[in-house]
């Protein structure tokens, strides 16, 4: 019986799913209530109005936590202990009582429809030796490494997904179990003519295996359905404060500091370029920076250290290895330093860390931590609310799915997602004021969505546009020339700020390009440079993002080698503005 044979790979591993229980009003109340005055499960329950039952269980879990004790004297008394006094006047929230179980996978990846099939009764033979008549497919060129990372995360969580009982989240994959080992799928050519296919067969894999069977070229799956969960528009509901703004070089090396020295589990950098240990450019900065990673080595924090730099350029790896000889020498244990060669080719920049309280503090914008000697105006966003630093993890996750080794990483990251996404702001803090902080939406852009949020500003600018691009290059004027000019009539105030006219550009191709149509003004700023990439109209939106709007032609393919944040919130254009002009003098005038 003749067969067909194509390759495939079995991955086995753990996702960690989890089952949190809150803590609800009555609890909250009874604990304030103890706070402001000592007494008994009778006396709450009489204060509140409630059950005595019911304050006698949230009592006991109160005490169990550590946040009650009874206090032994001449009147014994229930009384707020230490612990618990800092939850609520450091607006903490209480401390979550939780349960992991383990849901296992086993799965097949094929690289032809790049579709992954259950283990069980998919043919997978680990090994397989071919007989006469058998017919064996190749790999296709793309459809290995570049995919079977991110396929095979996606599968696992929509897998646990399908298993959760009420009350759970997927947590995580565990990466010590994951394993993923080379075999063959092997189908009958009686049974594919006869259309009897194992389980979840998707159509694109059958058309596959008729195909051979038939002697015809097999007809892959196009590259472009990659794109199809990965370019959503991902969106959240969170809150804005003026400080989540971080601007300027030195305000960039401070925040960078305060993260690092508030993590007690991990912090993931993502830094397109790696700075040398003997280069002489702001030395000093750096050096307080590689002082703040060796110092969270040696208390035992994890440091996940990635670079994005292009595949030719060697000296950023053995920037890296030299980074790391140095952090290992502080290092509480080896594990703790986990540095990766290997470019993940993005001009992508992240910063993520846990704080120390259980959430977690994620910044993107323009800034290559690794690198710059911040003297440059950089530009972030600071995510640290919620939904908002979920957003931000699970986009870094994304970000590095697809590297090889750093499936860790990934793990940890989703890990943090779900445990910081539950978080909310604390309902019995006292003292904490919130008068600067403000409801606000945020958006996702990848690197092909930047210049439809340009051409959606110039359609709803009424007033103003600033868009700042560290370059203008020769795609300045269809990326960002053309989409300002489209705004004539509606926004009077159109300017682009740059530092540098990138070759074949000229200072007088840029003057050409602003002669053409009087009412869009290129402002040069030179003191300091302006590497910050941005883009504000009116008075409620902002996107600050990785990306030279002037001189970067996207690729649909590469959709995360440039990401980018938008914000909509009440007067944060205004507030941006009112920093570049601090920073700039008259950012108005050319």
């Amino acid at each position: 019986m003749n067969q067909l044979i194509i390759p495939a790979w079995h991955y086995t591993a753990a996702v960690i799913v989890e089952r949190v229980w809150g803590w609800s009003p009555v609890e909250e109340a009874i604990l304030l209530a103890f706070l402001k005055k000592p007494g008994s499960s009778v006396d709450v329950s009489h204060n509140l109005e409630i059950p005595i039952q019911v304050a006698k269980s949230a009592v006991t879990r109160l005490m169990q936590h550590g946040l009650l004790e009874l206090r032994l004297g001449s009147s014994p008394a229930l009384v707020v202990t230490k612990p618990g006094e800092a939850f609520v006047y450091e607006g903490m929230p209480l401390p979550e009582r939780t349960e992991m179980r383990r849901v296992g996978i086993s799965a097949v990846y094929e690289p032809f429809a790049r579709s992954v099939l259950p283990r069980r009764d998919s043919g997978f033979q680990r090994y397989h030796k071919a007989e006469n008549g058998d017919v064996m497919l190749t790999v296709p060129h793309d459809g290995e490494a570049m995919y079977i990372n991110s396929t095979f995360e996606t599968y696992a969580r929509r897998f646990a997904e399908g298993r959760l009982r009420i009350g759970e989240t997927v947590h995580s994959t565990d990466a010590d179990t994951s394993r993923v080992a080379m075999g063959v799928l092997v189908f009958s050519f009686s049974d594919i003519r006869d259309g009897v296919f194992p389980p979840d067969t998707t159509n694109v894999l059958k058309r596959v295996l008729r195909d051979a069977v038939e002697g015809r070229v097999p007809r892959k799956k196009k590259s472009q359905s990659r794109l199809q969960n990965i370019t959503d528009v991902t969106t959240a509901e969170t809150t804005f404060k003026p400080d989540q703004i971080v601007a300027g070089g030195s305000e960039h090396l401070d925040r960078f500091i305060a993260i690092v020295d508030a993590a007690r589990s991990d912090v993931v950098v993502l830094s397109t370029f790696v700075a040398a240990q003997d280069d002489p450019i702001g030395r000093l900065n750096k050096e307080r920076l590689w002082q703040a990673l060796e110092r969270a080595v040696s208390r035992g924090v994890n440091c996940h250290l990635f670079h994005g730099a292009p595949h030719e350029e060697e000296k950023h790896p053995l920037a890296l290895d030299a980074l790391r000889t140095r952090l290992l020498q502080h290092a509480d244990r080896p594990a703790c330093v986990n540095v990766h060669f290997a470019t993940r080719d993005t001009h992508a920049k992240f910063l993520a860390a846990d704080d120390g309280r259980g959430g977690a503090a994620v910044l993107i914008g323009s800034c290559n931590w690794l690198q710059t000697p911040y003297y440059s105006f950089e530009l972030s966003l600071e995510l640290r609310e919620g939904a908002a630093a979920a957003c931000g993890l699970s986009l870094l996750a994304e970000t590095l799915a697809v590297q090889p080794g750093a499936t860790r990483t990934v793990d940890i990251l989703h890990g943090l997602a779900a445990h910081v996404g539950r978080l909310r702001s604390s309902t019995f803090a006292l003292g904490a004021s919130n008068l600067d902080e403000v409801g606000a939406t945020l958006r996702v852009l990848r690197a092909h969505q930047h210049l439809h949020i340009l051409r959606t500003a110039t359609r709803e600018a009424g007033a103003r546009i600033v868009c700042g691009s560290n370059r203008l290059g020769a795609p300045m004027e269809p990326a960002i020339f053309d989409p300002l000019r489209e705004a004539d009539g509606r926004a009077p105030d159109r300017r682009i700020l740059y530092s540098i006219p990138a070759k074949p550009i000229r200072k007088q191709h840029i003057r050409e390009a602003v002669a053409l149509d009087g009412g869009v003004r290129a402002v040069p700023i030179e003191k300091p440079k302006l590497h910050a990439k941005f883009l504000l109209w009116d008075s409620d939106d902002v996107v600050i993002t990785s990306m030279n709007w002037g001189s970067k032609q996207t690729d649909p393919l590469k959709p995360l080698d440039e990401v980018g944040i938008h914000i909509h919130a009440p007067g944060i254009a205004d507030l941006l503005h009112h920093v570049l002009e601090k920073h700039f003098g008259n950012i108005g005038s050319n």
